[in-house]
């Protein structure tokens, strides 16, 4: 435990694999961390990668896991001389669209919780859940419902335009019309369903908590321009689903004080603050201190993403991507796209054309000019979400013209590779409203974010520089830092900047990135690059 300035803020991040927690002080800096492994350290659940794998695509994780992991994780925190009286206000990060459904029983235990017992060992005595397990954002049993919901609504277009997005297999309100549908009685039996999220600001509440404008709408059940569930939507879903979920709330908002048994039990302090638990994603682009619509944040790793704020009145609610309600400031929307095929198919560049090692494909790299030649090359080891493309180990090549070649030379499909990916992102994430502003900055974070040629072909595409961010645990700091965000907000009875109150963090982060500028020769070669994309991009989801 480094010495601590009081107060503290925690940030619990209960991802698939594991349940992390991050400390900070008023100045954010981070003071303690630490974390339950699920596999390792609670086996008895026989998860692998904290999941149970079932038939059918579906995949879910034990909802008593998720119990017993924080009762374990609060007991580290103690041997470890935590302050707990220290901390003035919790907040949380949840692996997003998992779900958890209460039963009158469940609710009864967590509304009289005893400090004499352990958590877990309360919620096992009785039936507390109509679901032992959580149906999880890998779960991918959905997608008849997907078609009914969007059918419902006359088109995925319009189901995007209400919610942010289309129908997708891991969204809540999908899981929850499969389960109304096939185990109806399980339906009935629920009487509040949680979001992973907010499942874990009631452990700490000892109540029902409300869900975050940002974490519900990864559901399809939001209407982002009223900030309420959509009564058609839910109606369709399953009878008396709004009583089920709760009113949604602002992510900034204090749900009330920490419950007595965390008090008796581990010396919390009776004042201790729950601010609304959101998503990981949202808390993620907290963690890397995204506060305003001026920059825009690449994750370079197993998926390429690219995220940003967007103004609500500028966004796009086109069917690519997600629209997400900002956990920064609800008046603004956060835009993300996510692709699959990502760092896999860079890797099987380099093992395929060069020694396989990174210097070795940026020697090669330098053989071709920036512009590729006016090549374009696009490639795709899994089916793609953006651009729509349903095969696999599929490519494709475009002459300058726009006319399909057979192929490439070695050196042009590795300049490709990755010009065609980047160039690829900034047309999708421009559709969406999604570009940094004129002073704006490329935050880049991931393993790619590690190479320098990689980023320098991101800084030219793009015209912006680009920065390299690396945040440990990005999610549970996010989570801390919506914490202190919403206490101060609670305590000065409105809504406060992030940017202004937390300018100190921002200059500690700027502080020493490596900035890559762009070349601004570059400017007309990446443009007709981009051009030749949109002129050839129904030719590769067509024929994919």
């Amino acid at each position: 435990m480094e010495q601590s300035k009081s107060p503290l803020a925690l940030g619990l991040d209960l991802s698939t694999q594991s349940l992390k927690v991050v400390a900070i002080n008023s100045q954010l800096q981070v003071v303690y961390r630490s974390q339950v492994h699920f596999d390792s350290e609670l086996p008895h659940y026989k998860t692998n990668m904290g999941i149970h794998i079932k038939q059918s695509n579906q995949v879910t994780s034990p909802v008593l896991m998720f119990i017993e992991a924080l009762d374990l994780l609060l007991i580290k925190m103690k041997s470890d001389k935590f302050p707990f009286n220290e901390v003035v206000a919790i907040s949380g990060s949840g692996q997003q669209h998992g779900s958890v459904y209460w039963t009158v029983e469940g609710k009864k235990i967590l509304e009289n919780l005893s400090e004499s017992e352990p958590l877990v060992d309360q919620f096992q005595s009785k039936k507390s859940f109509s679901l032992d397990d959580s149906p999880i954002w890998m779960d991918n049993s959905t997608t008849e419902y997907c078609h009914k919901l969007e059918s419902f609504l006359q088109g995925p277009t319009n189901l995007a335009k209400k919610t942010g997005s289309k129908a997708y297999e891991r969204f809540t309100g999908n899981q929850i019309a499969k389960i109304r549908d096939r185990t109806p009685n399980i339906y009935q039996n629920t009487c509040h369903i949680s979001l992973i999220s907010s499942f874990l600001a009631e452990l700490f509440k000892g109540e029902f908590a409300q869900i975050d404008l940002s974490d519900g709408c990864g559901m399809n059940l939001l209407d982002l321009e009223t900030g309420n569930w959509d009564s058609e939507i839910c109606d369709f879903v399953g009878p008396n689903l709004q009583e089920k979920l709760g009113k949604p709330v602002p992510s900034h908002k204090v749900l009330g004080k920490i419950n007595q048994y965390f008090v008796k039990k581990y010396g919390f302090n009776d004042d201790c603050s729950i601010v609304a638990f959101s998503g990981d994603n949202p808390n993620s682009l907290v963690g890397l201190g995204v506060f305003d619509e001026k920059d825009v944040c690449i994750s370079l790793g197993t998926s390429d993403t690219i995220f940003g704020l967007v103004a609500s009145n500028e966004s796009n609610k086109s069917l690519e991507g997600h629209i997400f309600i900002s956990p920064v400031d609800p008046k603004l929307h956060f835009v993300m796209i996510c692709t699959k095929n990502g760092s896999s198919v860079r890797e099987n560049i380099k093992r395929t054309f060069t020694s396989n090692t990174w210097d070795d494909f940026e020697a090669h790299l330098k053989q071709t000019p920036p512009g590729n030649e006016g090549y374009l090359y696009l490639m795709y080891d899994y089916p793609e979400i953006v651009p729509y493309v349903e095969g696999s180990q599929v490519s494709f090549s475009f002459d300058k013209n726009g006319d399909k070649i057979e192929k490439l030379n070695d050196n042009h499909i590795i300049r490709g590779v990755l010009e065609g990916k980047f160039v690829a992102l900034k047309y999708h994430a421009a559709k969406k409203g999604l570009v940094p502003k004129e002073d704006g900055k490329i935050f880049v974070t991931g393993g790619g974010s590690k190479n320098k040629e990689i980023l320098q072909i991101l800084a030219n595409i793009f015209q912006k520089e680009v920065c390299t961010i690396q945040v440990e645990d990005s999610a549970a700091l996010g989570a801390a830092i919506r914490a202190l965000h919403g206490f101060n907000a609670n305590e000065y009875k409105e809504f406060l900047s992030f940017k202004e109150l937390f300018s100190d963090f921002l200059k500690n982060r700027n502080q020493g990135l490596s900035v890559v500028k762009p070349d601004l020769s570059t400017k007309q070669k990446y443009q007709q690059l981009e051009d030749l994309y949109s002129k050839v991009l129904p030719i590769v989801t067509k024929q994919s």
